[in-house]
């Protein structure tokens, strides 16, 4: 199995990046998308792939969400923005709209496919506001992400608990990057050098007098990396 979803992600790789013309329009692009989702176990024939599906907002106003995954069990599954893979998805305003698509439909999971793959989940998963961005794939070949990606997007695998457990993971190790980041700011400033210092000199005194101790940290010079 590890082997045959890593060789659908390989191929996914030709399909949304190697293999793609020069300046790809974004409406190729989205045929291609299809056809990746389709490699995945979905099909458009069957419903389970609506494309730019127009949905009724209001008494005069719709929308046009590029992909919509569903089944006939559960409805509506996920929703796909398409962007054009030269630009970069890294915009406010991408997720502005996916987010926007999601809280009108009630869909809890999106993606942005363009240059790379971006995965979102709604914020209520984490006490935040909003959509929140839980992974981010390249497209190259034999990449553990996408690998996982295959993992999560099967249609005969798809579990929505899974994708939520994977997002906890994910969020978790940020949050773990992020304290690291902080801690050792902290402990690079100033002020903490002090206070590390301070705590050696007392430990010291146990030893040594006073007075050598000073002498010894006049003469040291204290590095930080």
């Amino acid at each position: 199995m590890l082997i045959l979803n890593l060789g659908i992600w390989n191929e996914l790789c030709y399909i949304l990046s190697e293999n793609l013309p020069t300046n790809t329009s974004e409406q190729l692009f989205e045929l291609k998308v299809v056809q990746a989702f389709e490699k995945l176990g979905w099909s458009e024939f069957n419903n389970e792939i609506a494309v730019r599906e127009s949905v009724q907002l209001g008494a005069s106003n719709r929308i046009s969400p590029d992909l919509v995954l569903k089944s006939q069990e559960k409805g509506n599954l996920f929703i796909v923005e398409v962007k054009k893979p030269s630009l970069e998805i890294d915009s406010a305003t991408f997720k502005g709209q996916l987010s926007s698509y999601m809280g009108i439909m009630r869909v809890e999971l999106g993606i942005l496919i363009g240059n790379k793959i971006q995965l979102f989940l709604d914020g209520k998963f984490f006490n935040k506001n909003g959509i929140v961005l839980i992974d981010e794939i390249e497209f190259k070949r034999d990449n553990e992400k996408g690998l996982k990606f295959v993992q999560l997007f099967n249609k005969e695998n798809y579990n929505k608990e899974d994708i939520e457990n994977h997002a906890q993971e994910k969020i978790q190790q940020l949050k773990e990057i992020e304290d690291f980041k902080k801690l050792k700011n902290q402990m690079l400033s100033e002020s903490y050098s002090e206070k590390i210092i301070e705590y050696l000199k007392t430990e010291l005194l146990n030893e040594y007098d006073g007075k050598i101790i000073d002498k010894v940290f006049k003469v040291l010079e204290v590095k930080k990396e």
